[in-house]
């Protein structure tokens, strides 16, 4: 038996990813060979099993065979102390985005001052990044580390396209489907470019266009929605109604930038959405380009190149149907059961 210690207070959250990746992974993982020992509100299932004391009791009076990051500050008090104590333990950080230094090419705000990441960074064993974009962002910051990339993966017994339900849909949210439904769901922050999605929908009549996600008081996407009689705002949906309505959707637009690996387009294609997405980031490392979705590379004209796209897919529904199987074959193939047993690969390597 592999003790597995989470440096991490589950928060009991549903939005919270990193819980909800725990959960997916380590909740089918065989507890006779692993077990992971997370503080917080949790549900026990699989590998994971509640702590009893605290993170810092169990280094002092147990044995971890491995300390579970996400290469934040909060995980060094107890790597420091387990290296103190002489505990050989090692420290992976699973690292859910991309890396950035910092400064004034930076995508977004880094709270972690460099020093301090490049320390933490610096005392990890091993880097598991969720795509080959975001193991790179870290690889090349640090070249010596050992980082590798598992992609994310999907639950198919809750997306699927038998899950379409449009009349459902009409009467919880007032959703429009007299004519083709295109999907976007994400918070609408700047780099997720909701405006973008909004745009398409002035371009393209002959679609509805519907947008899942919690507006942020900083960036007035919807100011750009007014009077655009074919978009709708959900303003939230619990899992299961998305599922329902990615599986009603006829497409997937996702203009998202330096995601490292939205679980968003995959549970998209599980459902048969069409998933078109902008080339940034891990966002297109799911699917075959032109095969089972689309990537928008993110340059000048960009917005025309999703409204191409798209237009091609709402006017021939033979393609429309061939891409759309293609993408729910190719999400078969990122089940959670299959990423959990790549993760139990890449942990036993370190064991």
């Amino acid at each position: 038996m592999k003790n597995v210690l989470s440096l991490k207070r589950a928060s009991g959250n549903a939005a919270d990813g990193i819980d909800n990746f725990n959960q997916a992974v380590f909740g089918r993982m065989e507890s006779g060979e692993v077990s992971f020992w997370t503080e917080g509100i949790i549900t026990e299932r699989g590998a994971i099993k509640k702590l009893v004391e605290t993170p810092a009791a169990f280094v002092r009076h147990h044995r971890a065979d491995m300390l579970w990051g996400n290469g934040s500050v909060r995980d060094m008090p107890l790597v420091i102390a387990a290296r103190l104590l002489g505990k050989k333990s090692p420290y992976v950080i699973n690292f859910h985005t991309m890396l950035f230094r910092g400064g004034a090419d930076a995508p977004w705000k880094v709270s972690t001052p460099w020093f301090l990441r490049k320390f933490i960074f610096n005392r990890a064993n091993r880097i598991i990044c969720p795509s080959a974009a975001s193991a790179k962002s870290v690889k090349d910051l640090f070249p010596k580390k050992d980082v590798i990339g598992i992609l994310n993966g999907v639950d198919p017994t809750l997306f699927a396209s038998g899950k379409k339900d449009e009349k459902y849909l009409s009467e919880k949210y007032g959703i429009d489907f007299s004519q083709p439904v295109v999907s976007f769901v994400g918070s609408f922050h700047e780099r997720k470019r909701p405006d973008l999605f909004i745009s398409l929908a002035k371009m393209t009549p002959g679609a509805n266009f519907v947008a899942v996600g919690r507006v942020i008081p900083e960036f007035d996407a919807l100011g750009a929605a007014e009077g655009v009689k074919n978009f709708h705002w959900v303003p939230a949906m619990s899992r299961e109604d998305v599922a329902v309505f990615l599986a009603s959707s006829a497409a997937f637009v996702f203009p998202s930038l330096h995601d490292a690996s939205a679980a968003v387009i995959l549970e998209a294609m599980a459902c048969g959405a069409v998933p078109i997405v902008s080339a940034s980031g891990g966002s297109g490392e799911f699917f075959h380009d032109g095969v089972s979705g689309f990537q928008i590379p993110n340059r000048e004209g960009e917005t025309d190149l999703f409204a191409e796209k798209l237009a091609m897919l709402l006017r021939d529904e033979a393609f429309r149907g061939k891409i759309s199987q293609a993408a729910r074959a190719e999400a078969g193939r990122h089940s959670w059961d299959t990423v959990a047993q790549q993760y139990e690969h890449a942990l036993s390597e370190l064991f």
